[in-house]
């Protein structure tokens, strides 16, 4: 978990990870696994997951 997603996964383009595309709407961060030692890496946002945690079901 992250506090700013974009500025995160901006940080690990800029050391040559290579992002997967989600779209423009992505609420997270996925990164080849290639590029990570093979584990498939999510950056999602902190506020995102308190309230998953707190209503038990996705936002929207």
């Amino acid at each position: 978990m992250v506090d700013d997603v974009s500025a995160h996964a901006a940080e690990l383009r800029d050391k040559g990870l290579r992002q997967i595309d989600l779209g423009p709407n992505a609420a997270a961060a996925f990164f080849q696994p290639e590029d990570t030692m093979g584990i498939l890496t999510e950056l999602v946002d902190a506020r995102t997951m308190e309230r998953l945690h707190e209503t038990g079901r996705p936002p929207g």
